[in-house]
């Protein structure tokens, strides 16, 4: 398993651990706000106070949302970061192939001028000479003595 799940399994069992105590002080203690009210228009809304159930859906709800931003938002980045690193490299090389393609006549006579060069300026060997010589040495080797 990769250190990443790890520390995500990690840190999903200390949220939900987090949010078992939470639940289990606001069914002990109760919650600051009992009653909540809401005034709309001048008219005053009254809830009833929140039950096990409410506070058992409302901490699903955040525990849930948060495992959502542990994994959505790294994979978001990645993408922003990893999508244009490689459309970059692969322009590079387009890039690359299409300058080699229009300098490949250039380069074909810079490999003949060098393989000129390079080549052995000594006398072919006939191929009627193919034996081996007299030496023992194998056919059309040259001997540094010759």
């Amino acid at each position: 398993m990769s250190r990443t799940v790890r520390w995500m399994l990690l840190w999903a069992l200390a949220a939900g651990v987090l949010l078992a105590l939470f639940i289990g002080a606001a069914l002990v203690w109760g919650v600051p706000y009992d009653q909540v009210s809401i005034v709309v228009n001048g008219e005053r809304i009254e809830l009833p106070a929140f039950t096990t159930g409410h506070w058992l859906v409302a901490s699903a709800v955040v525990l849930f949302v948060l495992t959502v931003l542990a994994l959505v938002v790294p994979v978001v980045i990645a993408l922003a970061l990893v999508v244009p690193v490689a459309l970059f490299a692969a322009a590079l090389a387009f890039g690359a192939v299409g300058t080699a393609l229009a300098l490949s006549p250039l380069l074909l006579l810079a490999w003949l001028l060098w393989w000129l060069w390079r080549r052995s300026r000594g006398p072919a060997v006939p191929p009627a000479a193919a034996g081996p010589t007299a030496q023992g040495e194998p056919a059309g080797h040259r001997s540094p003595r010759t």
